[in-house]
């Protein structure tokens, strides 16, 4: 599955990525220190689909490492909405790092007759 479904592909589906994000830095404060540095705590997937709440698998430092950037968020594999106009930055088996650009600065699709 390369996006999230077709009702879920529309600007107007995406949810409060940041709200999540603050429930997951909240997490990460409160694991960081007790957690082995192997060892994975869940996380909710920071995509834009307004009804995703998938566990992503991190260790700590891996969560750190999604987030080196505000606009990087952690998401599930394949859980990219393309109409968002996210860049997956790095791809490993249980977790993505994405860059969250805001729907105003995505790129404008073509029309068919090749106006912009």
């Amino acid at each position: 599955m390369s996006a999230l479904g077709s009702t879920l592909d529309s600007p107007t589906a995406r949810k409060n990525v940041s709200r999540w994000q603050g429930h997951n830095h909240r997490r990460w404060l409160f694991e960081k220190d007790a957690l082995r540095i192997d060892e994975h705590a869940p996380f909710v997937c920071e995509c834009t689909s307004k009804v995703c709440i998938e566990p992503v698998e991190m260790t700590m430092h891996e969560y750190e490492a999604a987030h080196m950037c505000p606009s990087w968020c952690a998401v599930a594999p394949n859980h990219t909405m393309p109409e968002d106009g996210n860049q997956v930055l790095l791809r490993e088996h249980h977790f993505w790092i994405v860059e969250l650009r805001p729907l105003e600065e995505t790129p404008k699709r073509k029309r068919s007759n090749g106006r912009k």
